[in-house]
């Protein structure tokens, strides 16, 4: 996923549907959800695994004093970028090194969403539709990531993720202050 969805959805999953959290407590922790990414540099496993997460919040943990919402929050932001990573990660390096790589879509067509309908309101002309599943987890060599073809910067699909979260976070602040 791109860097700026790594940043955005976190944060504003965080404060729509954890209202109490402090908003610059938030904002001071954020920034890890986008870390994972610089090793980029290195190999993209040395914190693309699920063993970096853990390290970096105890360390940010004893950072500050034991404060167990900053090791919360860290961890929410850190294990968010390997979730939003999901499609080619090497969740247990070192002590595995091969790369998850997990696809899954379910496809349809527009004849589908008319049988749907067409169930609601009686109808009964049936239109071809197809339903089709494409999953597949794949573990392949640690090499994998390092040959990964370029990240894009920003997708459709993080654009429209982003504004979802957005929306949701809006919809929270007015449904609160309208009560």
């Amino acid at each position: 996923m791109e860097p700026l969805a790594h940043y955005m959805l976190p944060v504003v999953f965080m404060l729509a549907f954890n209202p109490r959290t402090d908003r610059r407590t938030v904002l001071k922790y954020s920034p890890l959800a986008v870390l994972p990414d610089i090793d980029f540099f290195f190999g993209h496993a040395i914190l693309h695994n699920i063993f970096a997460p853990a390290l970096i919040g105890v360390v940010v943990y004893h950072v500050t004093k034991k404060n167990r919402e900053a090791l919360l929050l860290s961890l929410f932001f850190l294990y968010s970028h390997l979730i939003l990573d999901l499609g080619f990660v090497a969740l247990l390096y070192p002590a595995k090194a091969n790369v998850i790589s997990l696809d899954f879509n379910i496809y349809t067509s527009p004849g589908m969403a008319r049988n749907m309908w067409g169930m609601i309101t009686g109808e009964t002309a049936m239109h071809e539709s197809i339903l089709k599943a494409d999953n597949r987890i794949r573990a392949e060599p640690i090499e994998a990531a390092e040959n990964a073809p370029m990240s894009p910067v920003f997708t459709q699909l993080s654009l429209m993720l982003i504004l979802l979260a957005l929306l949701t976070l809006a919809f929270k602040q007015f449904k609160g202050k309208h009560r």
